[in-house]
C-alpha cells in the first residue's frame, strides 16, 4: 500500500463515529478474531452500530473489529467513500495484523467500487502474495487482480503493467497486446508473441500467445499447400534436386489412399543464387501461394536473410540444411531438420571419452562451422574428463597443413636434413682450420746418422680410423672426420697420407679401440709403417645447450700429432660440433585429432600428418561423407566420423526410406534427400492429421517427440532443432562401417 492510500479526510471519520454515538450505546462482547469475519457488506442494527462505535476508539483488536464493521455497515448502505475512511483508520491504528488485512481488501473493494481502477488493482495486487492474510483473502485478491485485467483500457493497463509484480505481468501484458491487435498496432503485438514462443514454447502462457499469433494471421487464407524452396540454378542445383526429389517421395507416400479433394500439394520456387532471391521467393509462396508452411532454403545464408520477415510471413518454415550454429532459435516460426554442429561435436566427444581418447588436438577450418565444432567437441571432451592439448585452425582449400602439424606436436624430417648440411659445412670448416695450424707442424725430420725414418723431401703421415673411438663410432661420425683430415692434410705440398682404411693393420695389432690407444703404441704403430707423425682424434659429449642448440647434441673433437719416433704430442687442435637429434614424435602426446573439415581438406591433411610423424586416428564430422574420400579410404584406416544419415543403418525408418527412394529414383539417397523427405513428411501428417492454420502447424511442428523418420528417432530439441543422435562411422578394412557406440 502506498502511504498515501491510506489517509483520509478526518471529517469523514468523525462523522462516521458521531452518527454511531448518537443512536445511543448498545452492548457488544469484544471480537478480538478476525477469523470468519464477513467480508460483504453488511447492515447493522443501531444497537449494534451503537456498540460498535463506543468500541472503535479502543486500541487493539477490539478496536479493529468494530472499525472494520462499521465500515461494512456504510458500504451496505452504498457510502463506499465514507466506508473506506474507517477501513482507512483501521489500517492506519494498532489493529492486529488480521483486521488490517481484512481492511486493506475491503480498502480495495471500495476503490473498485468508486473507479479508482489502478488503486484497487494495487491494492489487491499487495494481499494476493500477503502470507497472513485470513480466510482466503489472498486468493481472493488474486482473482479480483484477474478479473480486473479483462477489463482495464489501454492507459490503465500500460500503466499498471509498469511496476506489476511477476504474478501478474504476463496477464497484463498480454491484455496490452489485446488491445493494441484490435486497435491495429500489429508490430509489438509481432514481436512480442514470436519473443515469448520462441523463449517458452511450452510456457504457461503459451495457448494465450498462440490464440494472439492466430488472431494477426486470421485474414491470411491457406491451402493444403507445402512450398518449397530450391536453387534449380547455379552451383547448389544438384543439392537443390535432391531435397526436391526427397520431398516429393515424402508426399506422395504421405498421400497415398487420400481422396484428391483432401490431399497434400507441393509448390516448388526457385531459391536463387542470392539471400535477397531466396526471401523473396519464399515471401511469394506466402502471400501469392497461401502455403500453410514452407520447405527450405538449402542455404544457411539464405535462411538468414529470410528470418527477418517470419513476424510478418507468420509461417512456420522447416529447412532440410541449413546448420550455420547462429540458427538456432533464431525465430519460434523456423525449424531445422539437420543436425547441429554443437549436436554432433558433442557426440564425437563421447564416443572418444568411452574409447579412453582423453588427449584430443582440434584441427578445424577457420569458418563458423570447423570454429563451432571445435569449441563444442573441447568443452564436451573436458567435461568428461579429457584434454584438449592443442586447438589449431587453417584456412579451408590449403594443401600444405606444415604449419598446423607443427603445432601438433608433429616432426619435420626437413628440419633435420637442413641441419646435416648445415652441420657437414661447419664440421668442414673447422676441419680445415685445424689441418691448417696441423700442417705446419708437419715438417721433414733431419736425417738421421743411423739411417733415420725417412730420407726423402715428403713427410709420412698416418691417420688413425676416429670411427674406432667409442663416441664417435656411437655417432657414427668417426670415419667422416679421419676421411676429412687425411683428405685435407694430403692436399698440403710435400705430404704423403696413410688413410684411415690402411691405418688399420699397423695400429689394431697393438690395441682394439683408437680411444685406448696410448702415445707410446701410436709411436710404434707409425714406425712399423714408416709415417713421421699419427694423427689421433679423441672426443667427448659434452653438457647440451638447448638454447643454443635446441634438439641437438653437443661434443669435443681433439686431434693431436704425435711424432712417431718419440711419441710426443707435436700439435694439436680442437673444436666442438653439434649433430641433430630428432625429439620424439607427438611431441604433445595425442591419442587422436578432431578435424570436423570438409572432405577435401582432410585428403590433403592426411599425407602431411603421416610426413610430420603424427600417426593418431582422426576424428571427423558430416562434411567428410562426400564421394572424394572414398579413394583414400587406405589412408583413413582407423578413423571415425559422425553424420546425420547413414543409408545402411538398420533402424526401420531409415531402411523403408532408403528402400522407397531407391525404387523411386533408381539411385541411392543422401543426407539431404533424406532430411528433405523426413522434413515433407512431418508436414504432411500434420496436415493430413487435422492442422488447418499456419500457427496450428507451427504448435504441432513444437510437439514432435519420438517420430521414426529417414534419419532416425527424431524430435524437436527445444521446439526448433532436430534432436537425434549422429550416426557413428569408421573406415574398418579399407571399407565404410556403421559402428555401435560402446
Amino acid at each position: 500500500m502506498r502511504p498515501g492510500r491510506l489517509l483520509r479526510p478526518a471529517a469523514v471519520l468523525a462523522a462516521g463515529l458521531a452518527l454511531g454515538a448518537c443512536a445511543g450505546l448498545g452492548v457488544r462482547p469484544p471480537d478480538q478474531d478476525p477469523a470468519g469475519a464477513p467480508l460483504k457488506e453488511r447492515a447493522l442494527s443501531p444497537d449494534l452500530r451503537s456498540a460498535d462505535a463506543a468500541l472503535a476508539s479502543t486500541p487493539g483488536a477490539a478496536g479493529g473489529a468494530a472499525l472494520y464493521r462499521l465500515g461494512l455497515d456504510r458500504a451496505a448502505a452504498g457510502d463506499w467513500a465514507g466506508a473506506s475512511a474507517l477501513w482507512a483508520h483501521e489500517v492506519s491504528g494498532t489493529a492486529g495484523a488480521g483486521w488490517s488485512l481484512l481492511a486493506r481488501y475491503q480498502i480495495a473493494r471500495a476503490d473498485q467500487k468508486l473507479g479508482r481502477v489502478q488503486e484497487a488493482f494495487r491494492g489487491y495486487e499487495s494481499l494476493a502474495a500477503a502470507p497472513a492474510a485470513p480466510d482466503g483473502v489472498a486468493e481472493l485478491s488474486r482473482q479480483a487482480c484477474l478479473g480486473m485485467i479483462g477489463g482495464l483500457d489501454a492507459a490503465d493497463a500500460q500503466a499498471l503493467l509498469g511496476d506489476a509484480s511477476p504474478a501478474f505481468a504476463e496477464p497484463l501484458r498480454l491484455r496490452v497486446l489485446d488491445l493494441d491487435l484490435a486497435a491495429g498496432d500489429t508490430a509489438p503485438v509481432q514481436k512480442a508473441v514470436d519473443a515469448y514462443l520462441l523463449a517458452q514454447p511450452q510456457g504457461p502462457y503459451a495457448a494465450q500467445y498462440a490464440d494472439l499469433s492466430r488472431r494477426l494471421g486470421a485474414q491470411a487464407a491457406v491451402a493444403r499447400v507445402l512450398g518449397l524452396v530450391v536453387p534449380s540454378g547455379g552451383p547448389l542445383a544438384p543439392f537443390g534436386a535432391l531435397v526436391e526429389q526427397g520431398a516429393r517421395l515424402a508426399v506422395d507416400e504421405a498421400n497415398a489412399g487420400i481422396p484428391p479433394d483432401k490431399r497434400v500439394s507441393l509448390l516448388v520456387a526457385d531459391e536463387g543464387v542470392s539471400p535477397a532471391a531466396a526471401a523473396a521467393a519464399v515471401a511469394h509462396l506466402v502471400e501469392d501461394g497461401h502455403v500453410i508452411g514452407v520447405l527450405g532454403p538449402l542455404s544457411s545464408d539464405d535462411a538468414m536473410a529470410l528470418v527477418p520477415l517470419l513476424p510478418a510471413l507468420r509461417t512456420p518454415v522447416l529447412s532440410p540444411s541449413a546448420s550455420r550454429p547462429d540458427l538456432a532459435g533464431v525465430s519460434p516460426w523456423f525449424f531445422r531438420d539437420t543436425l547441429a554442429p554443437e549436436t554432433q561435436a558433442a557426440a564425437m566427444a563421447d564416443y572418444a571419452a568411452a574409447m579412453k581418447l582423453t588427449r584430443v588436438a582440434t584441427l578445424a577450418p577457420d569458418n563458423d562451422y570447423g570454429l563451432v565444432m571445435a569449441r563444442a567437441f573441447a568443452a564436451r571432451l573436458k567435461a568428461l574428463g579429457g584434454v584438449v592439448p592443442a586447438v589449431v585452425t587453417f584456412t579451408p582449400g590449403i594443401n600444405d597443413f606444415r604449419v598446423a602439424m607443427l603445432a601438433l606436436g608433429g616432426i619435420d624430417p626437413g628440419v633435420e636434413k637442413d641441419a646435416d648440411q648445415d652441420e657437414m659445412r661447419d664440421q668442414q670448416e673447422k676441419v680445415e682450420a685445424a689441418s691448417n695450424g696441423i700442417g705446419a707442424a708437419l715438417k721433414p725430420p733431419a736425417e738421421d746418422s743411423q739411417g733415420g725414418l725417412s730420407s726423402t723431401a715428403k713427410v709420412r703421415l698416418m691417420v688413425v680410423d676416429f670411427g674406432q673411438d667409442t663416441a664417435c663410432a656411437a655417432l657414427n661420425a668417426g670415419r667422416a672426420f679421419a676421411d676429412r683430415f687425411a683428405r685435407t692434410l694430403s692436399r698440403l705440398h710435400g705430404v704423403e697420407v696413410i688413410g684411415p682404411q690402411a691405418s688399420l693393420r699397423y695400429w689394431t695389432p697393438l690395441t682394439t679401440s683408437a680411444g685406448a690407444l696410448t702415445p707410446a703404441q701410436a709411436a710404434q704403430a707409425g714406425q712399423a709403417a714408416g709415417a713421421d707423425f699419427v694423427l689421433v682424434g679423441k672426443t667427448a659429449t659434452l653438457p647440451p645447450d638447448p638454447v643454443r642448440w635446441p634438439n641437438r647434441g653437443l661434443y669435443s673433437l681433439d686431434a693431436q700429432l704425435l711424432d712417431s719416433l718419440t711419441g710426443a704430442v707435436v700439435a694439436h687442435r680442437d673444436f666442438t660440433w653439434t649433430q641433430y637429434q630428432a625429439p620424439p614424435s607427438n611431441t604433445l602426446g595425442l591419442q587422436a585429432v578432431y578435424m570436423p573439415a570438409g572432405a577435401e581438406d582432410v585428403v590433403a591433411a592426411v599425407p602431411d600428418m603421416l610426413f610430420f610423424d603424427l600417426n593418431v586416428p582422426l576424428l571427423g564430422s558430416d562434411q567428410w561423407d562426400r564421394p572424394e574420400l572414398r579413394d583414400h579410404l587406405a589412408e583413413l584406416e582407423g578413423d571415425v566420423f559422425t553424420t546425420a544419415y547413414w543409408g545402411d543403418s538398420p533402424d526401420p525408418g531409415v531402411r523403408r526410406f532408403d528402400a522407397a527412394y531407391r525404387a523411386a529414383y533408381a539411385a541411392k539417397p543422401d543426407v539431404l534427400a533424406a532430411q528433405a523427405y523426413g522434413a515433407a513428411a512431418l508436414m504432411a501428417r500434420a496436415i493430413l492429421g487435422g492442422v488447418s492454420d499456419r500457427e496450428g502447424l507451427r504448435s504441432w511442428l513444437t510437439g514432435v517427440s519420438g517420430y521414426d523418420g529417414a534419419c532416425g528417432h527424431f524430435g524437436f530439441r527445444q521446439g526448433q532443432d532436430a534432436d537425434r543422435r549422429p550416426a557413428l562411422v569408421g573406415v574398418r578394412k579399407g571399407a565404410f562401417t556403421l559402428i555401435q557406440e560402446p
